[in-house]
């Protein structure tokens, strides 16, 4: 049981299967630092360009204040490559994947 219709179960279908740009309007991004560092990162996510949708956030475990974050960010005409680097550059924040979006 749900309680409310806005809640939605996210599911990431991995596969080795090459997809088109066009097709991959979202992207994951990791990323390990201080909580008050999340800021930042998200700066950096609107400055390239992407909208970010989710963010997932778990203490760290190995330093009080550090955590992982997992960001899901988008754009509708497809997250491009200049886009990862840009936030590939930011310290502490790797790129994952790109994905298209199935909704059901």
């Amino acid at each position: 049981m749900q309680i409310t219709e806005a809640n939605k179960t996210r599911f990431y279908v991995l596969s080795a299967a090459p997809l088109r740009d066009g097709e991959l309007p979202r992207a994951v991004f990791a990323a390990t630092c201080e909580g008050s560092r999340i800021d930042d990162i998200i700066v950096a996510l609107r400055e390239s360009g992407l909208e970010m949708v989710a963010l997932h956030d778990r203490p760290e475990g190995s330093a009080l204040g550090s955590y992982r974050f997992v960001i899901e960010a988008e754009d509708p005409s497809g997250v491009t490559q200049a886009q990862i680097d840009a936030m590939s550059a930011v310290e502490g924040v790797r790129f994952l994947g790109r994905f298209p979006v199935a909704e059901k």
